[in-house]
């Protein structure tokens, strides 16, 4: 996420969680003109009413507003990029939740073995890194969809969020 955020600087992403999404009637507006909305830890607790959620995840129109302004409706562009721990659960019986989003799995901990320096390493490597990634965009457009989720991941993901 550090690589991703640094890619596309400060301006160009927000960082609002799922949560803050579904509760803040406010939160939708920062998501206006961003190329991604990177959150890093995600709260365990459920998310309740996903509606506004799935239609940033959709090619929807969002209605938002910001503080003492008015009203305006956009179509999300933004990336959604969320990390967590534990998997919050979501109040939804229907498949459209899970038919827009991509989980990931990564099993690796570095927990007592961390290295301070890759943070830097990482961030010197950002022009090679972008090569990949629009390589990657490019494979992905070409195919027309992502590839499909590893099954274990996928159902640990739909076990975790039910």
């Amino acid at each position: 996420m550090r690589v991703l955020r640094a890619m596309l600087g400060r301006e160009n992403y927000s960082s609002l969680s799922m949560h803050q999404l579904v509760d803040d009637k406010f939160a939708s507006s920062g998501l206006y003109g961003k190329t991604a909305n990177i959150h890093a830890d995600l709260s365990a607790d459920e998310v309740r009413d996903l509606s506004q959620l799935k239609l940033a995840l959709g090619e929807d129109y969002l209605r938002a507003e910001r503080k003492f302004g008015q009203p305006f409706s956009f179509r999300n562009t933004a990336l959604m990029v969320f990390g967590a721990n534990t998997i919050p659960p979501v109040s939804e019986s229907s498949q459209a939740y899970f038919a827009r989003v991509k989980p990931f799995e990564f099993p690796t901990t570095f927990l007592g073995h961390e290295d301070p320096t890759v943070g830097q390493r990482l961030l010197a490597e950002l022009p090679g890194i972008m090569v990949r990634w629009v390589t990657a965009l490019n494979r992905r457009r070409a195919r027309g969809a992502y590839l499909p989720t590893d099954p274990a991941t996928d159902a640990k993901f739909r076990h975790g969020s039910d």
